[in-house]
């Protein structure tokens, strides 16, 4: 995983623009209800994924949502 690395297309997010993981994470930060949206519905992953092109970030992502999962039904 890179924190460095920048898409050619920006992930919205509210007013802003993001390219890269570290950017976008601090805005994700600042702005949970946008996020929490964003994240439900699957935008982060997939531009993670499709444009970042960071796999290992998306392996995190996934783990970490897994996680969620299994804490909410304990």
């Amino acid at each position: 995983m890179n924190e460095d690395t920048r898409s050619d297309r920006p992930y919205k997010l509210g007013d802003g623009s993001y390219t890269t993981l570290a950017e976008l994470a601090a805005a994700l930060a600042e702005n949970h209800e946008l996020a929490g949206e964003h994240i439900e519905r699957g935008y982060v992953q997939k531009w993670i994924e499709e444009d970042l092109r960071d796999y290992d970030a998306r392996c995190l992502l996934y783990t970490s949502d897994a996680a969620d999962e299994r804490s909410s039904v304990d």
